[in-house]
């Protein structure tokens, strides 16, 4: 995006990447829920099929599957290159191409003769023609170090990036942990249908939110506050497991109150889109045309950072909620407990972002 923007629309381009992620997380709950058991839910279509007999969840992972795939391929055939030094490279060949194409019967006797030509050398029958220049190139400007890149804003950026995904990828994971988990154990028992006709249904909603609530939400608070809030949004989804699983074991079920501590929760998630579109990546003292020589370095680091938290998370949350259960740590509530404190140092730091972000220097995730 960065190189096919400027800064007059660097921002509103950068704006659109929440919704790939609504979109996804749309989509996936309804494959996943809908798909899941197919030759026990539509036995007259899927019940002579032994495979789906044997993998209940082949179906809905062969859906994923196949528009990952298709996306893949629509990416490879319809994705023009944009690396500025690429597309110089490539119209350097395809002018050294043109000239040194030996004349044919279309060929005019005399074109191009008023052109100069100099150092062609012929080596082993084959002729090598020297690139033209036109008296205005200028040096390629030397790439910044990376110790250039890591200034202590990055720095920064990069930490609170680390804890927004990991905190972010948490939640994700111990919602469907909590929804099925039987209600002896504290969780609401539901059933794979019911679990993916709510995520659903809030993924609709979010894609909504995400188009007209989101541009609302960022002029009223601002770039700098919008991580503070969805931060703050994280430690208080994280807060409302124990009161959601102390309703749930009181009434023996779900009933009203737990309904509405869902509703909160699914609320408050709404906002987490907004931060990865909303993270300043430069200060003042650094205009767009320096930041787009750096965007390419410090995307990737943010891209690391990023995936470094979605591969951790997933194992611990997971696992601080199986022991926690197992061992009935704090009524099987430590997890959330832990969590909760790694949202609080997160949106600590976060306090320590620039007062002043200019209008064009946001990064999305």
């Amino acid at each position: 995006m960065g190189e096919i923007t400027d800064s007059t629309n660097v921002a509103y381009a950068l704006a659109f990447t929440p919704l790939m992620w609504t979109t996804g997380t749309t989509m996936a709950p309804i494959i996943g829920g809908l798909l899941a058991q197919p030759a026990t839910r539509w036995p007259d279509v899927f019940g002579k099929i032994s495979l789906l007999h044997e993998f209940p969840y082949l179906l809905p992972c062969a859906v994923a599957g196949l528009i990952s795939l298709s996306i893949a391929i629509c990416g490879f055939l319809g994705l023009k290159e944009t690396l500025p030094s690429v597309i110089l490279q490539e119209k350097k060949k395809k002018a050294a191409l043109e000239r040194c194409s030996p004349p044919d019967d279309m060929t005019a006797l005399l074109a191009g003769s008023n052109e100069q030509t100099y150092s062609a050398t012929t080596t082993n029958g084959t002729v090598e023609c020297a690139e033209r220049g036109d008296g205005h190139t200028t040096a390629p400007t030397a790439p910044p170090s990376f110790r250039d890149i890591l200034t202590p804003q990055l720095n920064l950026l990069l930490v609170i990036c680390a804890f927004l995904v990991f905190t972010d990828m948490s939640l994700v994971v111990l919602q469907p942990l909590v929804y099925s988990t039987s209600v002896s154990l504290g969780g609401l028992g539901f059933s794979p249908h019911h679990i993916g006709s709510i995520m659903g249904t809030w993924g609709v909603t979010n894609v909504i939110f995400n188009l007209f609530g989101l541009p609302r939400l960022i002029r009223t608070f601002g770039e700098r506050k919008v991580p503070l809030l969805v931060l703050g949004g994280v430690t208080l989804e994280f807060s409302l497991y124990p009161v959601l699983r102390w309703l749930v074991q009181r009434a023996g079920g779900v009933d009203a109150f737990v309904w509405a501590v869902l509703i909160v929760q699914l609320a408050l998630a709404l906002t987490h889109a907004a931060a990865y579109g909303k993270l300043p990546l430069s200060s003042d003292d650094c205009p767009y045309t320096e930041l787009k020589t750096t965007l390419g370095a410090k995307m990737g680091l943010v891209q690391a950072v990023g995936s470094l938290g979605r591969a951790i998370s997933p194992t611990v949350a997971s696992s601080l909620f199986s022991i926690s259960l197992e061992r009935h740590l704090v009524a099987g509530n430590l997890v959330f407990i832990i969590l909760s404190v790694i949202s609080v140092f997160g949106l600590r730091l976060a306090f320590s972002l620039p007062k002043s972000i200019p209008p064009a220097t946001s990064i999305s995730m």
